[in-house]
């Protein structure tokens, strides 16, 4: 079974209702007691390396999750990176150029809606990103709405 790490960043796939609006809260391992199930395919751990609105999302941010993967990377066979959506695009092609050659996959995904929602695309899109970075494909890819 392939070892998955779990890189949480923020965004609104990890937040929670507040006063002030939707503002990430959730870290890493409360985001996969959302999926218990995804469980039965691969063995995962999580961490939380910063907890950030993507539109605050900036180069030394990205520069922190490129690293989060390196200083694991002897550990897992993938790696599932969540990212608010508004600047998900920057950081994929950031991580591209930062993991050049990568051997193992790394999946960006978020969500529209938070995981706490009752009608949040958050469990399908995180659960899409793990069964992703469970395959032998090699590089930075993003998961998400089903694609």
């Amino acid at each position: 079974m392939k070892k998955i790490l779990l890189v949480a960043t923020g965004g609104t796939i990890a937040s929670s209702e507040t006063a002030e609006g939707l503002t990430p809260s959730i870290d890493a391992k409360q985001i996969l007691s959302y999926i218990p199930e995804i469980e039965q395919i691969c063995h995962l751990s999580g961490i939380s390396i910063m907890s950030v609105d993507s539109t605050n999302v900036n180069p030394s941010l990205m520069v922190k999750a490129a690293e989060a993967i390196r200083d694991n990377y002897e550990e897992y066979d993938g790696f599932v990176v969540t990212h608010g959506t508004d600047t998900m695009g920057y950081t994929a092609a950031a991580l591209t150029y930062m993991l050049q050659n990568i051997k193992k996959p790394v999946v960006i995904t978020g969500s529209q809606i938070a995981i706490e929602a009752l009608y949040t695309d958050a469990k399908k899109n995180l659960s899409d990103a793990i069964r992703f970075a469970c395959e032998d494909f090699l590089g930075v890819f993003v998961a998400f709405d089903g694609e």
